[in-house]
């Protein structure tokens, strides 16, 4: 999963967090069904 948001890492943007988190929230969620 890191791969997928080792691009953004470089930047050290807000973007790059909030991005983040807001998918590994909806990965948690569909994975939680």
């Amino acid at each position: 999963m890191p791969d997928l948001f080792a691009w953004k890492l470089e930047d050290g943007s807000e973007e790059y967090i909030t991005r983040s988190i807001t998918q590994l929230l909806l990965i948690h969620t569909l994975t939680s069904k």
